[in-house]
């Protein structure tokens, strides 16, 4: 909020850029794999087929309230761990449902 009311830009855009920034910076971490860095920062990850669902997420809590913005952040987290850790097999998309996180890592095309 503070780079958006000192530049003008406008706040979903700034929040969901200095989310992909976070989340390439959490996957270029150690030579880890996607799993694990999901793991790690609390995702719990699990599979359903060949995609990953995510049966935890951060911010479960704001999401309730705050669904758009939250998803929406946590969607560009996510893509940025993909970034991070140049993982070229899965894209993250919005999926959500009972019980998981709102982002499903889907495998590519």
């Amino acid at each position: 909020m503070e780079e958006s009311a000192a530049t003008g830009e406008a706040v979903q855009p700034v929040l969901r850029r200095k989310a992909e920034e976070l989340g390439a910076h959490l996957g270029e971490s150690d030579g880890a794999v996607l799993l694990d860095v999901l793991e790690r920062y609390g995702f719990e990850p699990g599979r359903e087929e060949r995609a990953v669902v995510l049966g935890n997420w951060p911010f479960h809590d704001l999401a309730r309230d705050h669904t758009e913005t939250v998803c929406g952040m946590n969607l560009h987290l996510l893509r940025g761990v993909l970034r991070g850790l140049g993982e070229c097999g899965y894209t993250a998309t919005l999926a959500p449902g009972p019980g998981r996180c709102c982002v499903r890592l889907e495998p590519a095309a």
